[in-house]
């Protein structure tokens, strides 16, 4: 089962497909809208949600999830 939430992104808005498991660990629900950074990384597109940095490794370590261009739908 697949899960859309629209990403609110510096180039425009797009719609991400993420995985059932992805939802789970991000602790997505129904509704929820969040804000993502897209990074170019070789053929792939890192995906990482964009929280607020509470120590300095956390903003220069954080959690990307890799996905294809594929999972990425411009509106």
């Amino acid at each position: 089962m697949k899960y859309t939430r629209t990403i609110q992104a510096q180039h425009g808005s797009y719609v991400s497909v993420l995985p059932k498991p992805l939802v789970e660990l991000m602790e997505l629900r129904a509704g929820d809208k969040i804000v993502f950074r897209l990074l170019k990384n070789g053929k792939k597109i890192v995906v990482a949600p964009v929280k607020p940095a509470k120590t300095k490794a956390d903003a220069t370590h954080a959690n990307h999830v890799d996905v294809t261009a594929d999972d990425i739908l411009p509106l």
